[in-house]
């Protein structure tokens, strides 16, 4: 084997080997970040469909040591950010996106905003009322991911 093609080889095992291990490092690092609601605005309601539309304010803290989405250019893409009570496990409402180019620093937090989240009137706010009032603390964030083109789903 001539010398060109073990450097070739190894060089591509070598990346190969990078993008496993920062896959993973992220994926774990991601499985560890929070997620907050930090604001919520712009509250619209749609009477013929029966839902209600809000722009959401979402934190993510990254208690980790390790930079999630630093130089990743766009490999992790947030695709549909769905909001359940814990207690219950009801979906009360989702958010549809493609956010990338996004950075949480370790330990530390960032905010995505204006994220256009549809919750429906009768089995998302109805049935979930509660949880604005006085049980924030039921309220779960599911965060549906592609990281390096693999999707995973991120519970918080």
């Amino acid at each position: 084997m001539k010398n060109t093609t073990k450097i070739v080889l190894g060089v591509g095992a070598s990346i190969i080997g990078y993008s496993v291990y920062k896959t993973i490092a992220l994926k774990n690092a991601l499985a560890q970040v929070k997620s907050k609601i930090s604001a919520l605005n712009n509250i619209k309601i749609d009477w013929n469909k029966l839902t209600i539309s809000v722009s959401v304010d979402l934190q993510l803290i990254n208690p980790t040591n390790t930079n999630v989405g630093i130089g990743t250019a766009g490999a992790i893409v947030i695709k549909k950010i769905a909001f359940y009570n814990r207690e219950t496990q009801s979906l009360i409402g989702e958010a549809i996106t493609n956010i990338s180019g996004f950075s949480i620093n370790k330990q530390s937090t960032t905010t995505i905003t204006d994220i256009e989240v549809t919750i429906p009137v009768l089995t998302g706010l109805l049935a979930n009322i509660e949880l604005f009032d006085t049980k924030k603390e039921l309220l779960s964030t599911q965060l549906a991911l592609s990281i390096f083109g693999k999707n995973y789903i991120i519970n918080s």
